[in-house]
């Protein structure tokens, strides 16, 4: 259990029982934090995907419909919308912005690395 926590040997053998369920909880803590800000991500990409499909599909039987470029930006102060509609500030919206961005260069640094390039 040391181990996972992240804890040396040696800063194992100089601790107290308590201590080490003090580290194991933060390490709890964080592992639940990490699994749901991963779920909130998976299920905004779901979202986007059906949101892409849509307007693919409505491109298809609609000659005036037109594929989004880029969905958060189809309009002026769309950014603004998106945050008024879920209760969340533009700066939640930014932010969640750029750690979704951090998050999908990290999944294409692995991709890449699997892939042997």
């Amino acid at each position: 259990m040391a181990i996972t926590v992240g804890m040396s040997y040696e800063t194992y053998l100089h601790s107290t029982p308590a201590d080490i369920n003090r580290r194991y909880k933060v390490y709890l803590e964080n592992l639940k934090n990490e699994y749901e800000a991963r779920s909130r991500f998976v299920k905004l990409q779901s979202w986007l995907t059906g949101s892409y499909f849509l307007a693919a599909l409505g491109c298809a039987f609609d000659k005036n419909a037109r594929y989004p470029e880029n969905p958060l930006v189809l309009e002026e102060n769309s950014v603004e919308k998106i945050a008024e509609k879920n209760g969340k500030t533009v700066d939640e919206i930014n932010q969640e912005t750029i750690m979704y961005s951090l998050m999908i260069r990290e999944a294409n640094e692995r991709i890449a690395q699997a892939s042997g390039k």
